[in-house]
């Protein structure tokens, strides 16, 4: 069963009891039913607002970690643009560095 994070408050917006001075029942119903639509209505702005919050910065925070990637990606391109040599026979081919400095390279 989910947890609830937010809740559009009144849930019930018609229930309720007339003020004894109301001549007009229906009138008095509607009007107390328009105020309920209007207070859910300002429940469900706070939480929109809230979640478009939550989701920018979530997506500050992706956007971050992807400009982290992209520099990394280019560290590591030009890495293995260095190692380019050639064999006896003229044929180019990458020789891999050695495994302790390929990583402490690659992770500093």
């Amino acid at each position: 069963m989910p947890l609830v994070k937010r809740q559009i408050e009144p849930v019930f917006v018609s229930r309720g009891r007339l003020d004894k001075r109301v001549k007009n029942e229906l009138e008095g119903t509607a009007v107390n039913t328009l105020a309920g639509v209007i207070r859910q209505l300002s429940s469900l702005s706070k939480h929109s607002e809230n979640l478009f919050s939550e989701l920018s910065s979530e997506c500050s925070a992706y956007a971050h970690r992807f400009t982290i990637m992209r520099n990394r990606v280019e560290r590591l391109t030009v890495r293995v643009k260095s190692l380019k040599v050639t064999d006896d026979q003229g044929k180019s081919k990458v020789t891999p560095p050695r495994r302790k400095e390929a990583c402490r390279k690659i992770f500093t």
